[in-house]
């Protein structure tokens, strides 16, 4: 793996509304559209993971990680194939190198935005389909948490999230507190580059913040650079992080 770089992109609400609209992808997270702008205005040197935020309600921009900075500042400074996208992205990427090593034992506090969903194997697959079980690969992680059970099993939906949050890093930095910031209900469009066809899916979001000890300075590396979760490709995963409070 090359150095990892941190990626800031400022984009304009308006034009980049207007771009969502204009290729049928607009929906609750912007994720796709953000993902569709990135890949189409950057190609494969756009940042994934990233974090759409909103400064208010005229500007954006996303915050990510890249491995391929020059390449993304060669195609910044090309034209856009969409004239929509020279307006989205009016002002060059801004680019910082990530630590090259990371400690063991150093502590972080952190920020990510996840889709707590978990992802059945093709054995498991074929086992709960043929129970007559929910038959999708990928389920949110409580309504896989309640399946069978009672609705006065007593289950919460916030320490499923946190539970399933904490599976993620166990072994690579651990988690010593956590809170959920925002959960949301969120309807995503979804849909193969072209193909004119869209799905919606129905699930939750999270934001979660705390603080972790890296235990695993190589599997961390490639945490930053995979993204904690589903669907990272879309807005979510980003691990963002700052020294922890005194």
């Amino acid at each position: 793996m090359t150095g990892l770089h941190l990626v800031s992109i400022a984009m304009d609400a308006r034009a980049f509304d207007a771009f969502a609209i204009s290729t049928g992808n607009n929906d609750d997270d912007r994720g796709y559209a953000t993902h569709l702008a990135l890949r189409q205005r950057f190609g494969s040197a756009g940042p994934q993971p990233f974090r759409l935020m909103a400064e208010d309600p005229s500007r954006l921009h996303v915050l990510g990680y890249t491995s391929e900075p020059q390449a993304l500042l060669d195609m910044a400074a090309l034209p856009a194939t969409d004239p929509l996208l020279d307006a989205v992205f009016a002002t060059p990427p801004r680019i910082k190198l990530m630590p090259e090593t990371w400690t063991v034992g150093s502590r972080y506090a952190f920020e990510v935005k996840v889709r707590p969903i978990v992802r059945y194997g093709n054995r498991t697959l074929e086992r709960r389909r043929a129970e007559g079980k929910h038959p999708a690969r990928e389920r949110d992680a409580f309504l896989a948490a309640i399946e069978g059970l009672p609705e006065a099993a007593g289950i919460v939906r916030s320490e499923v999230y946190t539970s399933w949050l904490t599976d993620r890093f166990k072994g690579i930095a651990p988690i010593s507190s956590t809170e959920i910031s925002t959960m949301r209900q969120v309807r995503t469009r979804r849909s193969p580059h072209g193909s004119g066809k869209h799905s919606m899916i129905d699930g939750y979001e999270a934001i979660f913040k705390g603080e972790l000890t890296i235990a695993s300075a190589e599997e961390f590396v490639t945490l930053l650079h995979r993204g904690v979760g589903r669907h990272s490709a879309f807005g979510y995963g980003m691990l963002l992080l700052r020294p922890p409070r005194p």
